[in-house]
């Protein structure tokens, strides 16, 4: 039996990013439903990149998501590069943009909005199309 669900906005992909957007329309009274095609404990257990931008890291702090990270993360000033026989070539993004970038992986993320949401009166929704199962995140 299939269940209609109406919902001001659906948001493909229930990785970091998705569930960030989802957090954020809900902040600011707008309805959303996340579609994800793997299940909740695989979207929790992939590794994602763990290196977050200044303007992430801003944007994290600003939608109340920032305390884990500051608990968990280690900013840093830039990056090195290194191949074998070569020296090693550091990239100061700090210098060159005023900025520091923060080590904490994106699954972190994840887990620091499906905990958010999960406390607020708002469900959010992933759909498992290739069990065409639903659970909630």
């Amino acid at each position: 039996m299939e269940t209609a669900t109406r919902t001001q906005v659906a948001i493909i992909g229930g990785g970091p990013a998705g569930l960030l957007l989802s957090h954020i329309l809900h902040r600011n009274g707008i309805d959303s439903i996340v579609l994800e095609r793997q299940s909740r404990t695989h979207v929790l257990a992939r590794i994602r990149a763990g290196v977050l931008e200044a303007g992430t890291v801003t944007l994290l702090h600003e939608v109340g998501l920032g305390a884990r990270m500051e608990r968990e993360g280690h900013p840093h000033d830039g990056s090195a590069i290194a191949w074998e026989g070569r020296p090693r070539l550091f990239i100061d993004a700090k210098k060159l943009t005023g900025k520091a970038m923060m080590a904490y992986g994106q699954t972190a993320i994840t887990e620091v909005t499906r905990l958010a949401d999960r406390s607020s009166t708002k469900r959010t929704t992933s759909v498992c199309t290739s069990s065409h199962r639903v659970d909630r995140m």
